[in-house]
């Protein structure tokens, strides 16, 4: 997924930096926590990456929004697609 196009929805703020040990759930649990306390219910969740991660992140968001808009990169495409949930 390219950066640039992810931007076109709004702006960037990674959930996670550097190497992310998909074997510890409970830290990822505890970083995704971190970072979503600014994320608003509007927002978009961009899929890409470690999938422990992004199954992680997707459960903490639909628990506490009880939707989740998701960016999804489609490599075939080259494009980032948006996908609504709850409307």
């Amino acid at each position: 997924m390219t950066t640039r196009m992810a931007e076109r929805f709004g702006r960037l703020m990674p959930i996670t930096t550097g190497s992310v040990n998909p074997f510890n759930p409970d830290r990822l649990m505890v970083m995704v926590s971190h970072r979503l306390r600014v994320a608003a219910k509007e927002d978009f969740l961009a899929i890409s990456g470690q999938p422990m991660l992004n199954a992680v992140a997707l459960a903490m968001w639909l628990r506490r929004f009880g939707m989740c808009n998701v960016l999804l990169w489609s490599t075939g495409q080259g494009v980032q697609t948006p996908h609504h949930s709850g409307r």
